[in-house]
């Protein structure tokens, strides 16, 4: 008895001692590392995972489709089970396969048809301003005074655009640094891309042992009321955002095909290039059109005039074709929100947040909106008060209400 008791002060005094050594060892590390140094090793670790997480919920839905409707019937008719994870493996395979070589067709497609769009607008540039400057002298023919300011003003911009290129020409090797890290960075972006790819597939492969590892952790550090409503609330926002992103982006899409075969019918200029613009602005709800069609319409408009009109009459067109009939079906309202609040959202996202903000916005907003709608109507509920908006529009109803708290 006396030994292990002995024994046990030893193994007592050890852990201590171990303890302490391991906590000096700790302090002397995380005091000796620069926090700006772990948060620039974290920016170079974590893109591949976040691309990759992207790229496997964007493609969930194909997944899911070629093992449900193609591989489980071809495959595993007979004993699904056994060939389980051969279905899985061939799906996420198969989904990656043809979302790499649709990406690469459209950019083998687009790219030099782009590039040569962009590269005509500026050899034309010069004679833009030739037709720009006719228009004014014919505009203003009639009053000198405003004809002299307006070629005063195109001289400063002439000296000024003279005095821009001489700048450049001095800051050249600066310029080529600036290249060079580009293509550096260029390269890096294709590194994170391609091991975003490889961790794709494995979250789509084990995507439901990733699920439940996660609700597990959450009834392990919450309350399970609580675990379960927050289980309850991503589900919510996974149907608003995958819902949301998916759809815009096949409607996106779709607007930008159906362009492109309007203006080639039309024969307009630069119809590659518009459609690009048309289809990538089109993502952002409610701004996009006016985002993608006006600078589309100046492009038009500098290089033929008479088909700008018939440019904006198919615009409008195209676009109300798609506010009232393709994108409610694709979409089937994801979001939910007003026309106010999706304004709100956009502006607000695009303002915080850019590009990005203004396309995630809408969603994130929404998921907000819905949180803070149903906490309201909650805690009318509890107060025995209507959860129906147009209740409180009249003030005597509300002063009844009063009136019946008061009492």
């Amino acid at each position: 008895m006396k030994r292990w008791k002995q024994n046990r002060y030893v193994y007592i005094g050890l852990t201590m001692f171990l303890t302490f050594v391991g906590c000096l060892i700790f302090f002397d590390l995380f005091s000796s590392v620069n926090p700006t140094q772990i948060l620039s090793a974290l920016s170079g670790i974590l893109p591949p995972f976040f691309i990759g997480f992207a790229i496997a919920y964007l493609l969930n839905p194909l997944m899911r489709f070629f093992e449900q409707k193609f591989f489980a019937p071809l495959i595993g008719k007979r004993s699904p089970g056994k060939y389980r994870k051969l279905i899985r493996c061939l799906s996420v395979f198969f989904s990656l396969l043809i979302a790499s070589a649709v990406i690469f067709f459209l950019l083998l497609l687009l790219i030099p048809q782009a590039l040569a769009s962009v590269v005509g607008i500026i050899q034309k540039t010069p004679l833009y301003l030739n037709t720009v400057t006719s228009l004014l002298d014919n505009f203003f023919r009639g009053n000198p005074d405003a004809l002299l300011l307006i070629n005063d003003i195109f001289s400063k911009i002439s000296e000024n655009i003279q005095v821009w290129l001489s700048t450049i020409a001095a800051q050249i090797p600066a310029m080529l640094d600036a290249i060079a890290n580009g293509v550096f960075g260029v390269i890096d972006w294709m590194k994170n891309l391609v091991l975003g790819v490889i961790i794709s597939f494995y979250v789509l492969y084990h995507k439901e042992k990733f699920v439940s590892q996660f609700k597990k952790t959450l009834f392990a550090l919450l309350p399970n009321r609580i675990a379960s409503k927050s289980i309850r609330l991503f589900g919510e926002i996974h149907l608003v955002f995958g819902g949301f992103i998916t759809g815009v982006l096949i409607d996106s899409t779709l607007v930008g095909i159906l362009c492109f075969i309007g203006l080639s019918l039309m024969n307009m200029p630069y119809a590659v290039l518009i459609s690009c613009l048309v289809g990538v602005f089109n993502i952002i709800p409610f701004l996009g059109p006016f985002l993608g069609g006006i600078p589309s319409a100046i492009i038009i408009l500098l290089e033929d005039p008479k088909k700008v009109i018939w440019f904006v009459l198919f615009m409008v067109i195209l676009q109300q074709f798609d506010g009232n009939i393709m994108s409610p079906k694709i979409l089937g309202g994801a979001t939910g929100l007003p026309t106010f609040w999706v304004l709100f959202a956009i502006i607000a996202g695009g303002g915080l947040f850019g590009f990005l903000g203004m396309l995630l916005g809408v969603p994130v907003f929404s998921v907000i909106y819905t949180l803070v709608s149903r906490a309201i109507d909650q805690r009318l509920i509890e107060k025995n008060l209507p959860t129906n908006t147009n209740d409180y529009l009249h003030s005597k109803q509300l002063q009844e209400w009063s009136n019946d708290s008061d009492s």
